[in-house]
């Protein structure tokens, strides 16, 4: 029971977050496609691609900003940390689910609206990413890994933040300075370092992984499905054992 109010709690406080981000969405798809109809030049185009990057990014920050308030809330009224981690992984999966479908829907009304406007593109991440699967397998199959794709995608980004929040909330100000520095110079000056020491092999087989994660030469988006899974997973883990040991702070 308390796992089902905890649940409720985490879901309910990311609902309206939800509501205003596809507002913000359709509000901004539909305003582009009217000016581009109104105002469009000849050879002028305008769109957006790959809008489920965006909702990634959304989800990411509200991995961020999932912890503290219902931890404490949590602890506050005798609902444990085990019961606390559960409900949040059950709310990730299904906002990822549900976010999912929503994108799946909202590409083929975009890219089916695009058609009608010369002036203006849409393609979904998807189609950007495997152009060449995507001729090769029927419409409804396309739908079933499109979906697949997104929820795997979603919960990696979710997790990621979930983790990082907590990660930072058990922290004290010198470790939180040294990850806010550390991680972006790592990135910044490692593949720098890495060119002047070993002519860039290293940096050259994080692509090359990369590559590999995102489906390599055929494409197989069960390949990069698995990675966000796992992703997810490790992430997920490591934010429990983190938590499991977290006490309430004042501040």
């Amino acid at each position: 029971m308390k796992i089902k109010t905890a649940f409720r709690y985490q879901a309910e406080d990311n609902k309206k977050a939800v509501l205003v981000y596809y507002l913000v969405v359709l509000v901004t798809f539909f305003g582009m496609y009217v000016l581009s109809l109104l105002v469009g030049n000849e050879g002028t185009m305008s769109g957006n691609n790959a809008f489920e990057m965006i909702t990634a990014i959304f989800l990411f920050i509200c991995g961020l900003c999932a912890f503290k308030e219902s931890f404490g809330m949590a602890i506050q009224n005798g609902v444990s940390r085990k019961s606390l981690f559960v409900s949040r992984l059950a709310v990730m999966g299904a906002i990822s689910g549900g976010l999912a479908v929503i994108d799946v829907l909202l590409s083929f009304v975009f890219g089916f609206l695009a058609r009608f406007n010369d002036r203006f593109f849409y393609e979904a991440m998807f189609t950007l990413l495997y152009d060449r699967r995507i001729q090769e397998i029927g419409t409804v199959q396309k739908v079933f890994e499109m979906l697949l794709f997104n929820i795997a995608l979603y919960l990696a980004a979710s997790a990621v933040g979930y983790f990082i929040t907590i990660l930072y909330y058990r922290l004290n100000t010198a470790g939180k300075i040294a990850v806010s520095i550390g991680v972006p110079a790592l990135f910044i000056i490692g593949p720098s370092v890495d060119f002047s020491l070993t002519g860039g092999t290293i940096t050259q087989r994080v692509l090359d992984l990369i590559a590999y994660a995102m489906g390599g030469p055929n494409e197989n988006v069960y390949i990069t499905i698995g990675v966000a899974v796992a992703i997810c997973a490790l992430f997920s883990l490591c934010a429990w054992l983190l938590m499991r040991r977290a006490v309430v702070k004042d501040s």
